[in-house]
């Protein structure tokens, strides 16, 4: 049982850590006759806007996600050391439903027009994450919550 709550809590971890983009388009403007400069201005500045609206939100799951991880398997352990093993299942299972759902997040994010660098970041965070939810990962609790750490810490550099 040690080993399922240990899993779990890594799960949890790396769901939060791996959200940094989203894809918004701004209304094209009326700009001059030449449609070819403003439409060569438009996808940068547009690129820049949804960037910065994927990665806001990337890092706020991630950081959100990865705490929420951490006070989850905490109560798991709990849980566990109480007696309720049917509880303790349960709980692990959440564990593994939130890191899921933080990894699938980020993968969405990634899909957005953002560039190259906050794509893989978030893209590879998003695997981390999938991986770590998965019951069969043995990862220590310990690496678990540095994994998590390191997701979001690069997730935010290729933010900045």
């Amino acid at each position: 049982m040690r080993r399922l709550l240990t899993v779990s809590a890594a799960l949890v971890l790396m769901t939060s850590t791996a959200a940094c983009s989203s894809e918004e388009k701004a209304p094209s403007s009326a700009g001059p006759s030449t449609s070819a400069a403003s439409t060569t201005t438009t996808p940068a500045v547009d690129q820049a806007a949804a960037k910065k609206k994927v990665c806001d939100e990337a890092v706020s799951l991630s950081e959100q996600s990865s705490a929420a991880f951490m006070t989850g398997f905490n109560k798991a352990l709990e849980t566990a050391v109480e007696g309720s093993e049917a509880e303790a299942e349960k709980a692990l299972a959440d564990l593994r439903a939130d890191l899921n759902s933080w990894s699938t997040k980020l993968s969405e994010l990634a899909g957005q027009p953002i560039d190259e660098t906050a794509k893989t970041a978030l893209a590879e965070g998003a695997a981390e994450i999938k991986k770590l939810s998965s019951p069969n990962d043995n990862t220590p609790v310990g690496q678990v919550e540095r994994t998590l750490k390191d997701i979001t810490d690069k997730i935010k550099a290729a933010c900045a």
